[in-house]
């Protein structure tokens, strides 16, 4: 998932979300947006989720709404697929090839909208030309990479059907569990430490890591290292020479 960028149109500017099949390369949505806010962006997913089953795990880049500089890079939106038990990954700053299949489409989005006067059209307008894209990205166009098939022939639905409703999370029995104050901090060991506002009013895991280092995690998704000499949880990217956990592969991704 992505945004292509944005354009000026009549009245303001166009975001196009943008969600592909990882296997198939079906695009699954291509949806102009008036900004990248999680008020627009969650409706988009709430749909494909609906209409195509959820994901397994969803990659994108780190930026807004999927990402932020928090621990774990959570985002409201990103929480949101954590909830749902849908894994976040990201790739790496400045390595859009590490999504390469997403960015070639994004390069034929950009040369189909090439001729487009956007400045003089409507959000609407723009909306029915994406559309009109991606119907002929699914449909129409044969992909070397699929042996000449088209996204829509191979194209699967995600068996885990979408309810919106959040299941309790059961930890480790091995985890020392804490609750995110509304401040956005747990109390560990006599003091006060800071996880993420993000998270007020959710529990939260520690698991002992060695020498006084605990793995901190939200559920299934890393957010960093509690070192109880310095009473403060390091991000992920402050302990490079510490192996990431590794977690079980996932079965599906957009």
């Amino acid at each position: 998932m992505d945004f292509k960028g944005d354009f000026a149109m009549r009245g303001g500017r166009c975001f196009p979300l943008t969600v592909s099949d990882n296997y198939s390369r079906k695009l699954l949505c291509c949806h102009g947006l008036a900004s990248t806010a999680y008020a627009g962006v969650w409706p988009q997913f709430e749909r494909l989720f609906a209409e195509n089953g959820m994901p397994w795990s969803i990659l994108s880049d780190n930026g807004a709404p999927f990402a932020t500089r928090s621990l774990g890079g959570l985002s409201r939106l990103s929480k949101q697929f954590i909830d749902l038990g849908i894994r976040v990954e990201r790739t790496n700053p400045g390595h859009p090839e590490q999504n390469g299949r997403h960015e070639r489409m994004h390069r034929s989005l950009k040369a189909w909208l090439a001729g487009v006067d956007s400045v003089r059209e409507e959000l609407s307008t723009l909306r029915m030309r994406l559309d009109a894209f991606m119907k002929e990205y699914n449909e129409e166009r044969m992909h070397e990479g699929l042996g000449g098939a088209v996204p829509s022939a191979l194209y699967r639905p995600s068996p885990r059907a979408y309810t919106g409703r959040i299941v309790p999370y059961e930890y480790d029995s091995q985890a020392i569990i804490r609750s995110v104050r509304q401040s956005g901090e747990i109390k560990w060991r006599g003091r006060m430490v800071h996880a993420s506002a993000l998270l007020a009013g959710e529990r939260i895991a520690l698991l002992p890591y060695g020498d006084g280092v605990w793995e901190v995690r939200y559920r299934f998704h890393p957010l960093g290292f509690l070192n109880d000499r310095t009473g403060r949880i390091e991000p992920l990217t402050q302990w490079r020479e510490i192996a990431r956990p590794e977690t079980p592969r996932c079965k599906q991704r957009v």
